[in-house]
């Protein structure tokens, strides 16, 4: 019986482990090790702008789900629909016809709603993204200004410019989208809705509407009882004029490129270390 002597490819399984292993060896300190600095190289400035990007992200979209499930805690009670009781003399056509109107009344005020919490949602994660981001940046200026920037590490400085990238970037978009003036707006129109709507439900339970009555005169004459034609009449005419959209972007700041790289520029303009 012949025996395999097993010995020599067990030397050279040994041997293309460590070729191996010196491969990776080499490729971490091409890539990562700067040399004697101990400073990043190309592709560890990149894991590190990559990392906080994606931490950024991260935080943008959590931000931005927390401000959602609370604007759905605030405005709960709201938006689901109320049931009308009917204790006026009508038609049936009039009943239904004001009914068809409450129907439009409240798919509106969920609508103008979720639009109202999409632009105060991204608004909210602006402002919060923004201040952190600028917290993060002065935090590493000040210990580049502290040595300069000539002996500052690169991994500082490589998350200061990030930092301050992502404060122009999350400070321009409320602008560029117009965030504010949007969550305002819808904001106006929901409350003018939720106030359609009550009006209607009072008409339905009284036969009348405070509305467009004098606050001031006597207490019998704050009640405007109205025709149910009139009143009719009076809905259709209102829900025309709130059935609105408006919606505004701005994009003179992301043309504006050169004002862009002005202000980076300004932003990370080197300073002299401190004494």
């Amino acid at each position: 019986m012949t025996s395999v002597n097993l010995e020599p490819n067990k030397h050279l399984d040994t041997n293309n482990l460590i070729h191996r292993q010196s491969k990776i060896k080499t490729f971490f300190n091409t890539n990562f090790n700067g040399g004697d600095n101990k400073q990043p190289t190309f592709l560890g400035h990149c894991l590190i702008a990559s990392s906080l990007v994606i931490l950024l992200s991260t935080s943008y979209f959590s931000l931005n789900l927390y401000a959602g499930n609370k604007a759905k805690q605030w405005l709960k009670g709201q938006v689901e629909l109320i049931p009308a009781t009917t204790e006026i003399n009508a038609k049936e056509a009039e009943k239904l016809r004001i009914a068809e109107q409450l129907k439009v009344v409240n798919f509106q005020i969920n609508r103008y709603a979720e639009i109202m919490v999409f632009f105060s949602n991204h608004y909210y994660t602006s402002i919060v993204l923004t201040s952190a981001s600028a917290l993060l940046a002065a935090i590493c200026l000040f210990f580049i200004s502290k040595i300069g920037w000539e002996k500052a590490h690169n991994s500082l400085i490589n998350v200061f410019i990030v930092a301050c990238t992502a404060v122009i970037f999350f400070g321009d978009l409320p602008g560029n989208f117009k965030e504010e003036e949007n969550f305002k707006a819808y904001g106006n129109l929901y409350l003018e809705h939720i106030a359609l709507r009550n009006e209607i439900l009072s008409y339905l339970a009284t036969g009348g509407t405070v509305l467009g009555v004098d606050p001031e005169a006597p207490t019998k004459d704050k009640v405007n009882p109205l025709d149910v034609n009139q009143f009719i009449y009076r809905i259709d005419n209102k829900i025309a004029q709130l059935n609105r959209i408006p919606i505004g972007f701005d994009a003179t700041g992301v043309n504006d490129i050169g004002g862009i790289v002005t202000r980076f520029n300004s932003t990370i303009q080197p300073s002299a270390p401190s004494q």
